[in-house]
């Protein structure tokens, strides 16, 4: 009886083993599995089109894109070669770049690499104004463009350079902060 005792306490055992190793394993695999783990897209678009209202319920801004994706671990969504049009009664900004990021928490939007502002008239005809810089974050709700790289400013004969730059859409008004030197060629 104590043998048979001994085989069912070892068998016992040997279950009890078996088990707590086939949750350990399990364990491993969720963990490995788990989206709250991994870095992956959760949204994304193709060559899409946005078109923002302000608060009067006209089109504020609109937004262009090659490429969308939305991370499931970040508030960013990145964008590819995204175009921005802010929109304005008297004259409108078009801005384009290479990259680009949507932050809808806090309303902004940043431009990356090749960053080119083109100030338009409303028929999307250019009006010879163009800002240059490599990254420009956009206050989408209160118009405002602003950097802290050197932003160069062309129009007609004249050539700027800036250290840092402020674009004020609904009142109208560009800034040019810190180290401004310019050029102006007589035609």
């Amino acid at each position: 009886m104590r043998l048979k005792s001994l085989v069912t306490l070892l068998s016992l055992a040997l279950i009890a083993l078996l088990i707590w190793w086939y949750q350990l394993v399990e364990d491993r695999t969720a963990d490995l599995l788990s989206p709250d783990n991994e870095h992956f897209i959760d949204a994304f678009m193709r060559d899409f089109k946005l078109t923002a209202m302000n608060t009067a319920g006209k089109p504020g801004y609109t937004l262009r894109a090659h490429e969308f994706n939305h991370f499931n671990d970040s508030d960013i969504a990145d964008l590819a070669q995204p175009v921005l049009h802010l929109l304005h009664t008297d004259a409108d900004w078009r801005l384009s770049a290479e990259q680009g990021e949507i932050n809808d928490e806090q309303n902004q939007i940043t431009l990356l690499n090749k960053v080119v502002m083109q100030q338009t008239t409303g028929d999307d005809k250019t009006t010879g104004l163009r800002l240059l810089t490599e990254r420009l974050n956009i206050d989408t709700r209160r118009q405002l463009a602003s950097t802290e790289q050197i932003a160069r400013i062309e129009y007609k004969n004249l050539r700027l350079n800036s250290r840092g730059m402020q674009l004020d859409n609904l009142n109208g008004q560009l800034k040019l902060l810190a180290e401004v030197t310019g050029v102006y060629e007589r035609p």
